[in-house]
């Protein structure tokens, strides 16, 4: 329950804020900040492409052109996929192909983990303990910010997050019609992607080349807290 000298003390707080920033009692309220960057405003679609691509490799990412299905394995099998028996997690946006591609997976000898089916299921235990012993994590990307060679995931499109982040080796499928050029047009397409109703999802994971960590000695190591490495496999719109 707040007490009168509760009120008095936020009142005089706000006062020595307006004071610290010029502005007295009567000073009228700041102009609201520009909306966000409009769709489409970031570049032709061919820019914004090779500006992600030189940005996400300047982080650590490796990308790699894969307009079909059978690039995509290819590149799987040449640069990505562990021995035979390991694990590899596949993330609940695969739902509408996952059995052909778990099968193809299973094929080559490796364990795939995928999560429960179907918006209402509930807490996955297993899934979750055997995504610490996946190799390999596969999402898609709802989107990617050309300017900083960002991955985005939004809340509503992957229920597990954890794909991306437990595994060391992360991969990640991006459509290149998905790809924005700033954070600013980013925001402004998430807006109102929420089934709960307008504004911005409840969570937007940002990934930007592999996991890094520095200690006091400013000494970098890479997968402490995430993947050691991130490959984007990218397709191009016809």
């Amino acid at each position: 329950m707040k007490t009168e000298s509760d009120v008095d003390d936020k009142e005089a707080m706000f006062r020595r804020i307006r004071a610290a920033l010029g502005r007295g009692e009567g000073s009228p309220a700041p102009l609201p900040l520009e909306p966000f960057a409009r769709a489409g405003a970031g570049g032709a679609p061919h820019e914004l492409v090779e500006r992600f691509r030189r940005e996400a490799e300047a982080a650590g990412v490796r990308v790699a052109f894969a307009d079909t299905d059978a690039e995509a394995r290819e590149y799987l099998l040449a640069s990505v996929l562990p021995g035979e028996g390991a694990t590899v997690a596949l993330s609940d946006a695969f739902a509408a192909g996952r059995r052909e591609l778990a099968e193809w997976l299973s094929g080559r000898g490796l364990r795939v983990v995928v999560p429960q089916a179907g918006p209402q299921a509930g807490p996955d235990d297993a899934f979750r303990a055997a995504l610490f012993e996946a190799r390999v994590g596969l999402t898609l990307a709802d989107y990617a910010i050309a300017e900083t060679g960002t991955l985005v995931l939004l809340s509503g499109g992957e229920r597990h997050r954890l794909v991306s982040l437990a595994p060391p080796v992360h991969v990640c499928l991006l459509d290149a019609r998905r790809i924005v050029g700033t954070m600013g047009e980013l925001l402004s397409l998430a807006r109102g992607r929420d089934a709960a109703g307008p504004g911005l999802p409840q969570a937007l994971t940002f990934i930007t080349g592999p996991s890094r960590t520095a200690d006091v000695e400013q000494t970098l190591a890479l997968g402490v807290h995430g993947p050691h490495e991130v490959h984007v496999l990218l397709r191009r719109g016809s």
